[in-house]
């Protein structure tokens, strides 16, 4: 009998037949429609061995019997590539026009199937070949390959909509069926279908469905993927689900080892498995998830959970004994919109100061409604920079010697799609967040030094502009020879420029900053600390940093006519700066009042709305020329 291949292909559907059943699973609706074709291949290939041998022993048995098991074995085949479709469909439509769709192509299936079943079929065996013909064997090849061409066009059409592998397994597995079926099909005696339908399945198996791709290899639970997919399904199914997120990702604080956390994650996840009706995956990070399909049930395990993480994970290592993971927790997923925001909100707590370690951080609409806002806010700066609409403001620095306006501060602005202009105040921290604010802070230095050039700002007695330097710029390395290489491209004179820096975060970044002053301090740059008074900004970086120029922030400005003690700070911190040969910039003054006290304090460098509010380029300009 001709029926190698069959048997070869039966071998590879029980291997992973018994591979696939063993393995714990998420349930997902893919994973039940590939063990829906496993087992529709796994039977087609049986019958297609059981129909040649009632072909083979035809003399020995009832004709009315070798043929209906060769019919079967047709419809077997039928319903095989009906299930590919099916497989083909998951990722094109949402579920209720998915379960339509099933439930047309299930109906025509049935129609096929008759139609098979009622045309007449013949057999023969001829030394050790053996196959069938006929009307029924002919209209077989035509049901199935339009079922396969429909399959092909599918894909062709909805592509983009689907997993870009299960689209790639599918062509595969279809196009390797139709070439096997059409060699069969002029060369009778080769039994090739039920093979490709095998290696179909293999392929399937390998690339998609394998439970082990869905498994995490340390912990043994499922993995971030796994994690993502049930949650699109929840979603496309309209079902709600809550989770909790225990970060352990602050390990380092305690000096708890990369091996020793391992060992926390794995007792953490089997105490987490014990709960019933749960699912727990391993994310990305040194974090364990959790998902519950009930609230009132999650609400119950996490009082449990709550308790458990007091106690220590390891008992033999003493850092752990006081280590407490961070719990996330979103009770309802019905406050995001898909499974994307679940996993960008699970990971919110990362930016947000107010999720200390030791406690529970609840993810609510409010939460919500503010990632969303950041996540609009990073649009529009992405939107921005890829199309040049991130512009320099300037607000002119009156100087208290010469008694007119000497320099200007350099000052973000982003135009959005419907012109409105946004402050730095909106933006620069999403900016800081997301990792584009050495790109917005490059565009800033450029467009300022464009500026100086294209108007001569020197010649209208601008002695030079500032521009901000964040806390994240000084971390790049190259950041001098960038801002050197900028310079000259305009031809920039160096004492145009004054860099205003904040707080440096870390020694590191310190020490960066520092080459990056001493560097750009040769090439003729002068600079400014800026917020002085405000956050970190403190006598050490006056000291430790190579200044020329001091900023009153705005805030201890206005604090001078409220609060004794900030005048006294004020007056000293004055009388210091110009003991060491600085100079000051009094930030904010808004009225005539504050101007006057401040004049009278003798402080350098008035900046504030009593002269101007930033400027865009041409006004600014107009308002120099207006007040020479």
């Amino acid at each position: 009998m001709n029926i190698q291949g069959q048997i070869c292909g039966l071998i590879i559907v029980l291997v992973i037949f018994i591979i696939f059943v063993k393995q714990k699973k998420v349930g997902l609706h893919t994973e039940n429609i590939f063990f829906i074709i496993l087992m529709a291949t796994m039977v087609s290939i049986m019958l297609d061995i059981t129909s040649v041998a009632a072909i083979v022993y035809k003399d020995y048995l009832p004709q009315l019997l070798v043929k209906a098991v060769c019919k079967i074995y047709l419809v077997s085949l039928l319903i095989v590539a009906m299930c590919a479709l099916v497989y083909v469909l998951a990722d094109v439509y949402v579920e209720h026009q998915y379960y339509y769709k099933v439930n047309i192509y299930v109906v025509v299936t049935a129609i096929m199937s008759v139609i098979i079943l009622a045309l007449p079929i013949g057999v023969i065996r001829e030394n050790n070949y053996v196959y069938s013909y006929g009307a029924s064997v002919i209209s077989t090849y035509i049901f199935v390959l339009t079922f396969l061409l429909d399959a092909i066009y599918q894909i062709m059409r909805y592509g983009r909509h689907m997993n870009e592998q299960r689209r790639a397994a599918a062509l595969i597995w279809i196009d390797f069926w139709i070439i096997c079926a059409f060699i069969q099909a002029f060369n009778n005696h080769m039994l090739l279908v039920g093979f490709a339908c095998s290696i179909g399945v293999m392929t399937l198996f390998c690339v998609l469905e394998n439970p082990q791709s869905m498994i995490d290899r340390q912990l043994g639970c499922f993995n971030a993927h796994a994690f993502m997919e049930y949650m699109k399904q929840c979603y496309e199914r309209n079902d709600s689900f809550s989770v909790i997120l225990l970060s352990f990702v602050d390990y380092k604080r305690l000096g708890i080892d990369e091996h020793d956390v391992k060992q926390i994650l794995k007792e953490a996840e089997k105490y987490l498995s014990r709960f019933k009706r749960v699912k727990v995956y391993k994310n990305v990070d040194q974090e364990l998830i959790i998902t519950f399909r009930n609230k009132a049930y999650m609400e119950q395990c996490m009082e449990e959970i709550q308790a458990r993480i007091k106690k220590p994970w390891l008992k033999d290592i003493a850092a752990s004994v006081s280590y407490r993971p961070l719990m996330v927790v979103m009770k309802d997923s019905a406050i995001a919109g898909n499974a994307d925001e679940v996993f960008a909100l699970l990971q919110s707590y990362k930016n947000d100061e107010s999720a200390a370690f030791n406690s529970v951080y609840v993810i609510d609409e409010k939460v919500v409604s503010e990632w969303r806002d950041r996540e609009a806010v990073k649009e529009i700066l992405i939107d921005a920079i890829d199309n040049d609409r991130i512009i320099p403001y300037f607000q002119p620095i009156y100087s208290v010697k010469e008694g007119r306006v000497v320099s200007a501060e350099a000052l973000a602005r982003i135009i959005d799609k419907n012109g409105q202009v946004i402050t730095p105040g909106v933006f620069i921290p999403v900016a800081e967040e997301c990792g584009l604010i050495n790109q917005i802070g490059a565009i800033i230095f450029e467009k300022t030094c464009q500026f100086i050039k294209d108007f001569n700002l020197p010649k209208l007695g601008i002695e030079y502009v500032e521009v901000n330097l964040s806390v994240l710029q000084c971390d790049r390395v190259n950041l001098s020879r960038e801002y050197i290489d900028i310079m000259n491209r305009y031809n920039i004179d160096p004492s145009c420029i004054n860099l205003e820096i904040t707080e440096s975060g870390s020694i590191l970044t310190r020490k960066i900053l520092l080459a990056n002053m001493d560097g750009l301090r040769n090439h003729g740059v002068s600079f400014s600390l800026d917020d002085f008074g405000n956050g970190e900004s403190n006598l050490n970086y006056i000291i430790d940093m190579p200044v020329d120029i001091i900023k009153l922030d705005m805030n201890m400005t206005r604090a001078y006519f409220s609060s004794p003690k900030a005048k006294l700070v004020v007056e000293s911190t004055l009388s210091m700066v110009h003991e060491m040969g600085l100079k000051m910039v009094a930030e904010g003054i808004e009225n005539r009042y504050m101007l006057e006290t401040f004049v009278k304090l003798g402080v350098d460098y008035i900046q504030g709305y009593y002269f101007s509010k930033p400027l865009s380029g041409d006004e600014f300009i107009g308002y120099i020329n207006s007040h020479r």
